[in-house]
Parts: C-alpha cells; sequence; structure tokens
C-alpha cells in the first residue's frame, strides 16, 4: 500500500512538472509574440511620427530664405512627433524605440537635417522603403547608417564607412536590407538632408 501511493505521488509530481513545463513554453511563446507586436506597433508609430514630422517642417519652412535657429525651435515648438524630450543641461528628444531625434541647419542655414538614430534594422527597412512623398518638397538626400549617425564633424560629405547616400527614394526592399545591416550595440541611423528650395 505504502508503495502504491508513493508511486501516485511520485507520478503526480511528474503531471505538475509536465504542466508547469507547458505553462512556461506558453509563456515564452506569448512573450516572444507580444514583443514581436510590441516592436511593429512602435515601428508603424515611427512611421507616422517621421511622415507628421518631415511634412511640419516642410509646411514650417518652406517660405523660408533659410533653417536658421530650427535647432532651437525643434525643441520648443513641438517640431518633431512622437518624442520625449529629456530636461536638463543636454536637452534631447527620444523617439517611440528610444533613439534620439535631431534636427539642425546645415550648410550655412540652407539646409536641414533630420537624424533618427538608435533603429533596428526592421524599423530602418521599413522607414527607408516608406515612400513619405517629400520629393518635392526641397528633400536633397537620405544617409543610412549601419553603426548610428550622431552627426560626425563633415558630415555628410565624408560618409564613414558602410554608410549609404540615396536621392533616389525611397530605397528598394533589396537595397534597405542591405544598407540596413545595423550594428547590434550602436543600431542604425538615418538621415533626412533638406535644402531651401
Amino acid at each position: 500500500m505504502q508503495n502504491l501511493i508513493k508511486f501516485q505521488s511520485g507520478r503526480s509530481m511528474i503531471e505538475i512538472i509536465s504542466v508547469l513545463a507547458i505553462i512556461g513554453m506558453l509563456s515564452i511563446g506569448g512573450i516572444a509574440g507580444y514583443s514581436k507586436a510590441m516592436e511593429k506597433m512602435n515601428t508603424n508609430k515611427l512611421i507616422e511620427d517621421v511622415a507628421f514630422t518631415l511634412r511640419r517642417i516642410n509646411t514650417l519652412y518652406s517660405n523660408q530664405k533659410s533653417f536658421e535657429n530650427i535647432d532651437k525651435y525643434v525643441y520648443e515648438l513641438n517640431i518633431v512627433q512622437g518624442v520625449h524630450k529629456t530636461e536638463g543641461m543636454q536637452k534631447k528628444l527620444i523617439h517611440a524605440l528610444n533613439g534620439e531625434v535631431i534636427v539642425k541647419s546645415i550648410a550655412y542655414n540652407n539646409g536641414c537635417v533630420i537624424v533618427y538614430n538608435g533603429l533596428n534594422q526592421a524599423a530602418c527597412s521599413t522607414l527607408t522603403t516608406t515612400d513619405f512623398g517629400i520629393n518635392s518638397s526641397g528633400l536633397a538626400y537620405m544617409v543610412v547608417s549601419p553603426t548610428g549617425i550622431i552627426p560626425p564633424r563633415g558630415f555628410p560629405s565624408n560618409l564613414d564607412w558602410g554608410e549609404f547616400r540615396a536621392e533616389d527614394l525611397p530605397l528598394s526592399p533589396a537595397e534597405a536590407v542591405s544598407y540596413c545591416n545595423c550594428d547590434s550595440f550602436y543600431k542604425c541611423g538615418i538621415a533626412w538632408f533638406f535644402k531651401i528650395q
């Protein structure tokens, strides 16, 4: 009788462990699915935010003679959509995927660059293949960097290794996959360059 009780309790333990293992595997699958869904949602939000920001800059500066002081106004006038702002000495704009957004004037205020850093490969590929309909808005070209763009001194005339400059936008899916081969630490960066028309 005691052996029968030990056998049944041992069998119950095995059944409980099996049930817990199944629950654990389902949980891992659920978490992975949830993470993928959240990443897709954030990428879609990023597309909407970039499209709004590009249109907003085009609207604000379409009749202007220069992009002077856009660096200051971008933070104060909420030109960039979908970002949260950091406070303190270094004010930064952080997008939905937790990378930094930089907007600044270039070329003696005759141009403007909008940089989205900290993008994963999927977000980079999606953004570079999206037609934002901005070619007639003064968009000169786009630079894709697999190691992030901060932008360095001399940029964009001196591209770093692996950076790609495109004037024919949007990129094809094959080009996007090739040029959005992101570094796992730095991730990808995309910069859109505008000029006064």
